[in-house]
């Protein structure tokens, strides 16, 4: 019946919509609960688009329900009512709807609409600030959750938990719970929960100040939402990871997400997240200082803020508000967004918008040169800052206490129950007992600990490739341009270079002097043209840059016609080189063969490379060969060395005994 009523719903509403308007009021006798889903699933379907033409609906549900006296019906009916006010902000009608709902669904006995409304209770309480109550209200909805044993439910009940712990501070127990959500959604295949799942551990990671890791959780989410075309929660991951880029100060970037999230936010007519869409946007634009674009966007957000009644985060954006308009130097401006900014926040008392809201202050009080009032403003600011900062020892002092005093009481217990042994008996119970908890504990514990560290290497480890993937392609960016850098700059250079040698040639005649500076001018050409070649190939097989070296040995030795140059390739697995190895190996074997040139006198070059089990390329010569006690290593050895760390290769130089010449061997260690 559902699936008829979702896919004939815009016939069926036209329909009913025209049969009640035409009949006037309802009456008992034309009221159903088919009639009553019509109206529910229109207010659903308006919900995000035209909020109030949705609340006119639910209403007309609740009308219905309220003639037909059923539970069920009516629960749906209140549910429908009560988010139609939670989307327009209207939260002390939205909870007494919610309130309605569990009414009747505890009627009827059915717990996963228990749980429901429980849980949309705690939601108008995050709304309103009130984080302790909604905490509380949360576990319930979950300890209701797992007994119905339906996976969805509890993914929803742990993810829910996970976030107001988040929203408190206690950082552990928020990741315990999604964790949690996260295992079990897996087993669902269910993206919209996964995908939340994912933003809230991105949130978590930005509470903690790792923005970089907060930012790879944000995009797993965004693409799941954009997968499963979830247009509401894809721009709420889009508005998480402008917020983000703005903290890794990547501004460009944050703008343009900014933007794309605004716009869905729109779209759906999501007044709230538009509030604090606009809001966050103005911040940044603030921050980047862009004070007098901001402006018009924290006046568009507290128009919204104010037309759906949401105190929650007024506060802090009449703050931010104010100061824009302190940077604008609109100093009267200034002080009634703060003057409005403490009415909220000194009511909600939330530690952090105090905090901003002091400091915007003593700035204010520092503008209009009253020092005094600037001090007493700066040192509440740091009374809240030391506060906020204070308060995870503070936690951690109060559970240190908390297990003291259990154990102190377990000692009074087992000393009464003790009573009737010896001394010396239950001095040894006790330490037996103590000696064996404490002995389970510490395998517990380390059992934990190994889980848990095994837990985040794996993380690690994801996010590491993650980070090496990016910078391969950084690098890869990088020596595109250097390639691009060298062709226009030094190769337009050098080309010019030998035209002048050949006017030269021209005029003065072929001297020896001018032969030598147009060879010099082409081989530099020649070995940039080389590497150029080498930087545009991400890798290189063998067999392409054995090529490349004998072509260029060919090139430099036909200058040289007394020395025979001899190649052996075994190349049986033509494995890739990558370029940064490739560079270096170049460069290595090529002042090789300029120090045989130079010094060697010699009358062969023989060159092999081999590559199957092991990689090694050798170059040798017959020439005089040198006494390495007596030769000064000069800059084109120790480069060859330099280069072959690099590249993590091994090069191993060998002279001949009776002046047999040369021996460079270079390979993998």
């Amino acid at each position: 019946m559902l699936k008829f009523i979702k896919k004939n719903s815009v016939f069926i509403f036209v329909f009913v919509f025209f049969f009640y308007n035409t009949q006037g009021q309802l009456n008992e006798s034309k009221v159903d609960s088919f009639t009553i889903k019509i109206f529910i699933e229109r207010a659903n379907t308006l919900l995000y688009e035209r909020t109030d033409s949705a609340l006119k609906f639910a209403k007309k549900a609740v009308d219905a329900a309220l003639i037909l006296k059923q539970n069920n019906i009516s629960n749906q009916a209140y549910n429908c009512l009560g988010m139609c006010y939670y989307m327009t902000g209207e939260y002390t009608a939205s909870m007494v709807s919610f309130k309605q709902s569990y009414g009747f669904a505890k009627a009827s006995n059915n717990i996963v609409k228990m749980a429901t409304a429980i849980n949309n209770q705690a939601n108008v309480m995050v709304e309103v600030g009130n984080l302790d109550s909604a905490l509380l209200f949360y576990k319930e909805a979950l300890r209701l959750r797992i007994k119905t044993n339906i996976g969805i439910e509890v993914v929803q009940g742990y993810y829910n938990l996970g976030y107001i712990q988040k929203e408190l501070g206690n950082f552990d127990a928020s990741i315990e719970n999604i964790v949690k959500s996260i295992e079990i959604s897996d087993t669902l295949k269910n993206d919209r929960i996964s995908g939340m799942c994912f933003t809230m551990m991105g949130l978590l990671q930005v509470k903690k100040e790792e923005y970089e890791k907060g930012t790879i959780w944000y995009k797993k989410a965004l693409a799941i939402f954009i997968n499963s075309k979830d247009e509401s929660n894809k721009a709420i991951a889009l508005h998480s990871i402008a917020t983000n880029f703005s903290e890794l100060k990547q501004y460009d970037s944050s703008i343009v997400y900014f933007e794309n999230a605004l716009k869905i936010h729109t779209k759906l007519n999501d007044k709230r997240q538009m509030a604090i869409g606009y809001a966050d946007f103005g911040e940044l634009l603030t921050r980047i200082n862009k004070a007098e674009r901001a402006e018009g966007y924290f006046e568009k957000s507290i128009l919204l803020h104010k037309e759906i009644d949401n105190r929650r985060t007024l506060g802090s954006t009449y703050t931010s508000a104010a100061l824009c308009k302190l940077l604008l130097k609109k100093n009267n401006e200034c002080k009634q967004y703060l003057d409005s900014a403490f009415s909220i926040v000194s009511t909600i008392n939330n530690k952090v918008d105090l905090k901003n809201y002091f400091d915007v202050l003593s700035q204010y009080y520092k503008n209009v040169n009253d020092p005094a009032k600037s001090l007493d403003a700066y040192q509440k600011f740091i009374l809240y800052k030391d506060s906020i900062l204070d308060e995870k020892k503070l936690k951690n002092i109060a559970e240190i206490e908390a297990k003291y005093n259990k154990n102190e009481q377990e000692k009074i217990i087992s000393t009464q129950n003790s009573s009737l042994l010896s001394k010396q008996k239950w001095l040894y119970v006790i330490a037996s007992i103590f000696t064996i908890i404490g002995f389970l504990g510490y395998l517990f514990y380390k059992r934990k600990d190994a889980k848990k560290e095994k837990e985040t290497m794996r993380e690690q480890e994801k996010q590491l490739a993650i980070i090496n993937e990016n910078l391969t392609k950084a690098k890869e960016t990088e020596r595109q341009r250097i390639s691009r850098d060298l062709h226009d700059n030094m190769g337009a250079y050098t080309s010019a270079l030998i035209a002048n040698v050949q006017q030269l040639k021209n005029k003065t005649g072929d001297t020896d002097d001018v032969q030598k500076m147009q060879g010099n001018a082409e081989q530099i050409l020649s070995s940039l043209r080389e590497t150029i070649w080498v930087l545009n190939n991400k890798e290189i097989s063998v067999q392409e840059f054995s090529d490349g070296f004998k072509n260029y040995c060919f090139k430099i030795l036909k200058n040289f016609e007394h020395l025979n140059f001899s190649a052996v390739e075994k190349i049986e697995n033509n494995k890739m080189l990558t370029a940064a190895t490739a560079i270096h190996l170049n460069k290595i074997m090529q002042e090789a063969i300029q120090n045989i040139i130079k010094h060697a006198n010699a009358t062969s070059i023989n060159y092999t490379v081999e590559s199957n089990t092991k990689f090694e390329i050798t170059i040798a010569d017959n020439g005089v060969g040198f006494d390495e006690t007596k030769v000064i290593k000069g800059n084109g050895l120790e480069n060859m060395e330099w280069r072959a760390r690099e590249a993590g290769l091994k090069i191993t130089k060998t002279v001949a005994s009776n002046n047999g010449g040369v021996q460079y061997i270079i390979n993998t260690p």
